[in-house]
Formats: C-alpha cells, sequence, structure tokens
C-alpha cells in the first residue's frame, strides 16, 4: 500500500510541473517613441532637440530637401547614432547655407522599432564679410575731404580724433561717430578742425556678424591769411631795355607796416606805365617780373615772393601836367604760406610821368640789370674804413662803377650800409680816380667822372641811387651820364 501511495504523490507533481509549464507565455518588448523638434539654425547648421522613451539606441539620418521615404528599419540599418541619454541636442555641421534639408530619426527596442520621427529646417542665408576703405583724403585750414567705399554692411559711421590724443576701437567709432549712407561710395568732410594739426579718420561697418573699420592720417593746412595793402606812399622809376620798357613801382602801407614792390615791364614803345593786366611771370613785356616782385611785413627779414597774382592797371595821363594818375588792383599768392595779398590804389606814382616833349639827348643813360649782375660792393685789397666801392652791370655787361668815401664814425667804420644823403665829387665823397664808365658797346666810352652827383635813399635792404654826372675819355672826349638804380645791393652790409 505505501508503494501506491508514494507513486500517486510523484505523478501528481509531474502533472502540476506539466501543468505549469505547459501555460507559461512570451511578453512582447514595449514600443519605443521618439520626438524631433528644430531649436537654432545658422547659416551651415541646424540643431535638433531629440527625445526618446523606451529605446535602447537612437539613429538619425539627414538630406537634403523635403522627399524623405525611409523606413525606421533602413535608419537603424544605414543611419548615424546619438547618444540620447546624455545629450538631448544634436547639432549637424557644414550644411550649405539658404538650403532646406528634412531631418529623420527612430528608436529600437530590443528589436522593436519606432515610428520614424522627422521634421524640416532652411539653413539662414550666409552673411559676408563687410568691406571699407578710405580714399582721396583732402585738407584745408579747418576740413579734411575724404572718400569711403563700403560693401556688405547694415550700418557705418565716421569718426575723427587728433592723432595721439587716445586710442579707438570700432565700439568708440559707432558710441561717437556720425552715420553715412553703407554699400555705396560717399564723399564726406569733417569740418571745424584745428589748423596745422595731425588728425586720425576712423571710418567703421557692421553687419548681422561682422564688424570691420580702417583709418588714414591727413594733417590740416595753415590757415590762409589775407593782407589788404592800402597805400598811402607811392614811388615809381623807369628803366630802358632793349625790348621792354621796366617801372619799378614802391607801394607803402603805413599803417599796417606794408611794403609791396611790383615790376612792370610793359612794350617797350610805352611813354608811362600801360593800362592792361599783367600778369605774374617773366621779365618780358605784359608781365611782372617775378624776382623783384615782393610784399613785406614789419617783422619780416626778408621780402615774401610770390607763386601767382596779377594786377590791373587803368592810366589817365594829364598832357598839361605830365602826370599819370592809376587805378590798380591786384591779387597775389604768397609763395610756400599760401597767403594772400591784394593790392587798391588811386593815385599818382611819384616818378612814373610823362616825357618831356623834347627830352634831354645830350646825356648817356645808364640802366643797371640784375639779372644780368647783381649791384655790389665790393671788398678790395687795401680798403679804408668808409670806403663804398660798388659796381653796376647793365644788360650788355658795361659797367659803372662807384668809389665813395665817407667819415667812419656815421657808417660803423662801413660795416654798416651806406647811408641815404647827397654824395659829389666836389665835397670828396666820389673818389675820380677809381669812379668810372666802361661802355664795350657803341658809344664805345672809358672814362673816369669828373663831376657827379649821387642822390641816396635807404628803405630796409633796398636803395635807391640817381646819379648824374660827366665822365672824361682820353680818347673819345667827355659823356654825360645818368643813372637811376632801385633794389638792394649784394655784400652792401659787411657780415
Amino acid at each position: 500500500m505505501k508503494k501506491v501511495k508514494l507513486l500517486t504523490v510523484l505523478f501528481s507533481l509531474v502533472a502540476i510541473i506539466s501543468a505549469s509549464t505547459s501555460c507559461k507565455k512570451e511578453t512582447p518588448s514595449v514600443v519605443p517613441t521618439i520626438d524631433l523638434q528644430v531649436s537654432g539654425t545658422t547659416e551651415n547648421s541646424i540643431s535638433v532637440s531629440i527625445s526618446a522613451q523606451n529605446a535602447t539606441s537612437v539613429k538619425y539620418i539627414y538630406i537634403i530637401g523635403n522627399e524623405l521615404t525611409t523606413e525606421a528599419a533602413d535608419i537603424m540599418a544605414n543611419g548615424t547614432s546619438f547618444d540620447f541619454g546624455s545629450e538631448q541636442t544634436l547639432t549637424i555641421s557644414e550644411l550649405e547655407s539658404n538650403t532646406t534639408y528634412t531631418i529623420a530619426a527612430a528608436a529600437e527596442n530590443d528589436g522593436t522599432l519606432s515610428q520614424v520621427a522627422k521634421v524640416q529646417a532652411t539653413t539662414s542665408e550666409q552673411i559676408p564679410e563687410p568691406t571699407i576703405s578710405i580714399s582721396d583724403v583732402q585738407t584745408t585750414h579747418n576740413t579734411i575731404t575724404f572718400t569711403v567705399t563700403s560693401a556688405n554692411g547694415d550700418s557705418a559711421k565716421w569718426l575723427t580724433v587728433k592723432k595721439g590724443s587716445r586710442e579707438v576701437s570700432i565700439d568708440d567709432i559707432f558710441n561717437h561717430g556720425q552715420e553715412f549712407e553703407t554699400n555705396t561710395t560717399v564723399t564726406i568732410t569733417a569740418q571745424e578742425l584745428d589748423s596745422e594739426t595731425e588728425y586720425q579718420v576712423y571710418a567703421g561697418i557692421k553687419n548681422e556678424k561682422y564688424e570691420e573699420f580702417t583709418v588714414v592720417e591727413a594733417t590740416t593746412l595753415r590757415e590762409t591769411l589775407t593782407y589788404v595793402v592800402n597805400p598811402d606812399e607811392a614811388s615809381g622809376s623807369k628803366m630802358s631795355f632793349s625790348d621792354s620798357q621796366n617801372y619799378f613801382v614802391t607801394f607803402t602801407d603805413s599803417e599796417k607796416g606794408y611794403t609791396l614792390k611790383l615790376d612792370f615791364y610793359d612794350d617797350v614803345e610805352s611813354k608811362y606805365l600801360s593800362s592792361g593786366t599783367f600778369e605774374l611771370g617773366s621779365s618780358t613785356a605784359g608781365y611782372l617780373g617775378s624776382s623783384f616782385t615782393s610784399f613785406q611785413r614789419p617783422d619780416d627779414e626778408n621780402p615774401l615772393r610770390f607763386s601767382e597774382g596779377e594786377v590791373t592797371i587803368i592810366a589817365t595821363p594829364n598832357e598839361e601836367t605830365r602826370e599819370v594818375h592809376y587805378q590798380m588792383t591786384g591779387t597775389f599768392t604768397i609763395a610756400e604760406l599760401g597767403d594772400i595779398v591784394t593790392l587798391e590804389y588811386n593815385g599818382l606814382i611819384p616818378g612814373i610821368q610823362l616825357p618831356e616833349d623834347q627830352p634831354d639827348q645830350d646825356y648817356y643813360e645808364f640802366i643797371p640789370d640784375p639779372s644780368t649782375s647783381q649791384p655790389r660792393r665790393i671788398t678790395a685789397n687795401g680798403e679804408v674804413p668808409g670806403q663804398y666801392y660798388i659796381k653796376f652791370n647793365d644788360t650788355n655787361w658795361n659797367e659803372l662803377t662807384l668809389d665813395i668815401y665817407i667819415d667812419p664814425t656815421i657808417c660803423n667804420n662801413g660795416n654798416d650800409g651806406l647811408p641815404a644823403g647827397t654824395y659829389t665829387v666836389e665835397d670828396g665823397h666820389i673818389n675820380t680816380q677809381h669812379s668810372k664808365v666802361d661802355i664795350y658797346s657803341y658809344p664805345y666810352f672809358y672814362g673816369n667822372f669828373t663831376e657827379c652827383t649821387l642822390e641816396v635813399s635807404v628803405n630796409g635792404d633796398e636803395y635807391t641811387f640817381d646819379l648824374i654826372g660827366t665822365a672824361v675819355d682820353g680818347s673819345n672826349g667827355t659823356l654825360n651820364i645818368k643813372m637811376t638804380y632801385i633794389g638792394e645791393i649784394k655784400d652792401m652790409k659787411r657780415q
């Protein structure tokens, strides 16, 4: 009986175990889910937020355009893995600008695939770097004018600062500068600047992504001054040449201390300085000689020369009085400085008048020509204090020499210039042994002065010599001589 019961129990356990085993079923995997959201774009990238649930792996693909028909299995087989557990944002880079892309992703959970999730996004248009340049810089005494060429910018400004006054950044340009039209070529003028000052000119440009600036340097000019000469004194002299008549006129504005000297060359047949416009140029008829036309202010050590200018003359002669009335207007530019000198004169010019009806023909007129040889004081060996040995040459290199002696106590032993005054043979000032005339062309004369009167006036470094005298040549007889000279005499003062 016991054996039967034991077998019964064993069969019952086997039945129970078999029944239990035959009733068990497999549980299926949970279907994963995935979601995509575009979080940002640039000109060459797209960022996508990825969230996945119940997934063991995630992969993605992307294509240009929106015609995506890929299944989840293809994405999982060929796509790029995404570590969704540690990074929830995917950034796809090195894309083409201004282009539409489709991004698709799928998830897997132990062989169970999700649905395909996809989004579309378009990269932004590429932003080029801006360019800017400054050219054609021009200055006056208080302005700087320049040209700015720019491109690829949304805004632009310019700024001027004194060189070395401070450092300038692009933020300074846009915080303190002035706007101008961008993406074109514009001309700008910075005004109300200091004269003779170095400036830096900045121009800056910006767009959504980039910023750029450029700088040039420029120096404003010296301020141009205008000197108005209203003469209260005038004097003139005439010298004759083979091809023109030379009229040297000096105007003095005593109130301002200005001296204006004009070296006119008129027609060779002119009897007086005639009407017309004389432009600064050469020593020929119709022009003002540039070598001796000058302007001097009270503090100028030397006369100032001109780079350009002209004088217009209206001359009205009076046959009865032999006087010539002049109306003169002139404008000149001082060389290198650029300052302006203007002249307004209405009146007579002593020294220039109508010639006498029958001029004195008994005198030979010696006409010094500074362009041939500058009249000069010669320091000869054996010279004594108070001696002034002065030589003049005309256009033909003829010579007139004066040997003058004065009291050394009134001329610093001869180191100062010859004082103004009257000097004659009779009073012993003009030495006849070495005061002479040498004429190498007709009338061919080589003689010493036997009589001579010299009137000298002085204005700064300018001398006026009026001479009349008689010289004797043992072979050619006697010659009456006149000479007038206005101008500087080289080495008149000793160093």
